[in-house]
């Protein structure tokens, strides 16, 4: 039966012996390659300190109630879907780190196993399994898939709803119209990006329908539900949310070339591998993904053009009036861009250079996940913190930048309780002075820990004729110094 279903999924023609073997044994081949995931995202799951955004999950995460979660949502950025998944989760397993992060790795590996089946769906399961383990090995996902925010969960819906919508084009069916209309409102509910997938998707099932000549109707339908859905559920909110302070720092972020091409070509990458190996990668990765979309079938085709080009060049064209571009929000993009490397590969004309390829991408994957865990990428509260908790008096003065990152330096706190100001992004003038008048009264220090925020004030007190400089740390993205009154 599997079988016949492969000859089917494959256009009628006759199926290889491989390609047999390969059906029958697809779900424990899955299996396994989910597993391989899973080890992945395992690895250093706790290496590094939670950084300031996931903070914000974790005290997303500590409310208490569902409700609370959701009105911190409104009063912040994001959509609640995964917030309130992680206030679930953390009532079963605790707010720790590895505890937090762990829902995302779990996610990320159940994003390997649709997938395959999107894979399957589309071409066959020698792609589907291809395909699977492209995003098992992909650097951006396995780096996502541990850290506890929401792009994993991203990264799942956006592979399921491809499965989903290949399914509507070409068997509809009511469930398979259920599933893609609650699929794509979770994934809006996730990210306010998904928006735009969302709407890419709906117009590539309809190019589908069109093209296998079937009815139109019940996806205009499951559009209009989904759309009103969103809109009683969320779209008041997210007008709110629009003029909110904090996006003051993306406004200005206008994408060069380099940056839009990586979104597709880095997926395999590590960001900071040196310059000739990302060129080359990079340069294979695109024209893989681009040689497996041009050998899919026309209606599939434009399926995957509008959800993996589309995107980008839309937001770029945003980004460059508007700013917003966030590369990290293109996680619905990656696990797509993977399935298609996947296909370019296995339709290489020989199988030597299929070897080549895979063994070039997927182990320079594999290479740069290795190398993120030996060096830190997000910021180090932890060591921070330490060197704080090491060297400060009881007496001292704290001030952190900004109040939103206090919790991400009291967790790894340890030492003596501090007089600590909390300063937003635009420094309080006025507590910067009583801070700096406690320092001189008190014969004490002064201490700054600098994340996410102009350098305005760290100018101020390094220019102030009555403090001396008498320490500066630079970390993974962020900055501790220490001043002294003059003449004590």
């Amino acid at each position: 039966m599997v079988a016949e279903l492969e000859t089917a999924s494959l256009g009628g023609r006759q199926v290889h012996p491989r390609e047999d073997a390969l059906a029958t044994h697809f779900v424990a081949l899955t299996v396994l390659i989910m597993l391989i995931a899973l080890a992945l995202r395992l690895a250093g799951v706790g290496s590094e300190s939670f950084w300031v955004d996931e903070e914000w999950s974790r005290g997303a995460a500590n409310s208490r109630s569902l409700a609370e979660v959701v009105q911190r949502c409104v009063d912040d950025v994001h959509p609640p879907f995964y917030f309130a998944l992680l206030y679930l989760w953390r009532v079963i397993f605790g707010d720790g780190d590895v505890a937090l992060r762990l829902l995302s790795a779990a996610l990320g590996t159940l994003a390997v196993g649709a997938g395959a089946l999107a894979g399957r769906a589309l071409w066959d399961a020698r792609t589907g399994l291809l395909g699977a383990l492209a995003i098992a090995v992909a650097a951006d996902l396995v780096r996502y898939s541990q850290e506890a925010r929401m792009y994993a969960l991203v990264s799942l819906l956006a592979v399921l709803l491809l499965g989903v919508a290949v399914r509507v084009s070409r068997r509809p069916s009511a469930w398979s119209s259920v599933a893609l209309g609650a699929g794509s409102l979770m994934l809006m509910l996730t990210h306010n990006y998904g928006i735009g997938f969302v709407a890419l998707l709906f117009v590539g099932t309809a190019i589908s329908l069109r093209s296998h000549g079937q009815r139109m109707w019940p996806l205009v339908i499951t559009f209009i539900t989904t759309a009103g859905a969103y809109a009683l559920l969320w779209l008041p909110s997210l007008l709110g949310q629009l003029d909110f302070y904090l996006l003051d720092w993306l406004r200005e972020e206008k994408p060069s070339s380099k940056e839009m091409i990586s979104v597709i070509a880095g997926v395999f990458v590590w960001e900071d591998a040196p310059a000739v190996v990302a060129m080359v990668v990079a340069a294979i990765t695109l024209a893989l993904c681009g040689w497996g979309i041009a050998r899919t079938r026309g209606p599939d085709r434009w399926m995957l053009l509008l959800l993996t080009l589309a995107p980008i060049i839309g937001m770029a064209i945003v980004a460059h009036f508007k700013g917003m571009w966030l590369s990290r929000s293109f996680a619905f993009v990656w696990p797509i861009v993977a399935l298609t490397v996947a296909r370019g590969i296995l339709q290489l004309p020989s199988r030597a250079l299929a070897i080549a390829a895979i063994v070039l991408v997927f182990g320079t994957s594999l290479w740069a996940s290795a190398a993120r865990l030996q060096s830190h990428q997000k910021q180090e509260w932890r060591e921070a913190a330490q060197l704080v908790a090491e060297w400060a008096r009881a007496d001292d003065q704290l001030i952190v930048t900004s109040e939103i990152a206090w919790p991400s330096f009291t967790r790894y706190y340890t030492g003596y309780p501090l007089n600590a100001f909390f300063l937003e992004l635009k420094p309080d003038w006025a507590e910067v002075e009583r801070a700096c008048s406690l320092t001189h009264e008190t014969q004490s220090r002064l201490w700054l820990v600098e994340a996410n925020s102009p350098q305005d004030l760290r100018d101020h007190l390094i220019a102030r004729p009555d403090l001396r400089l008498e320490l500066d740390r630079k970390f993974v993205r962020l900055r501790v110094l220490r001043f002294a009154p003059n003449g004590s």
